[in-house]
């Protein structure tokens, strides 16, 4: 599901839809995501919350709080089917989410260089 606007019902995951990565990852994930839990936006149509840093990171807005980079992704898998909700739960943990941090930042420098079809723009 994906919307524009900036007034939803639910939570809001924003990720970069030039990046062929980041594109693959939302497909994956949304279609282990059951119900209306989570509004899958890319980031060129997304003015909520956060707005100004989404050409930089994932955001996830729950409605009351964003978050950023490896918190963005650990917080929309909790709303994910098994394995991928324990998945999030690692990645949220606090002693394992400096690695997490360095995965996400390796990753995003590394997004174009990630043979998918598409590529990214960045």
């Amino acid at each position: 599901m994906t919307k524009s606007s900036t007034s939803f019902s639910s939570a809001v995951f924003v990720y970069d839809q030039d990046c062929s990565f980041c594109k693959n990852f939302v497909r994956f994930v949304q279609s282990r995501i059951y119900d209306e839990t989570v509004n899958f936006v890319p980031n060129y149509s997304y003015s909520g919350p956060g707005a100004s840093l989404t050409k930089k990171t994932a955001i996830f807005w729950d409605g009351s709080r964003f978050y950023l980079e490896e918190s963005a992704i650990g917080r929309v898998l909790l709303h994910s089917s098994m394995p991928l909700r324990l998945l999030g739960d690692v990645i949220l943990f606090p002693p394992v989410r400096p690695f997490c941090r360095t995965l996400y930042h390796l990753v995003s420098f590394l997004r174009n260089k990630i043979p998918l079809r598409g590529g990214c723009r960045l």
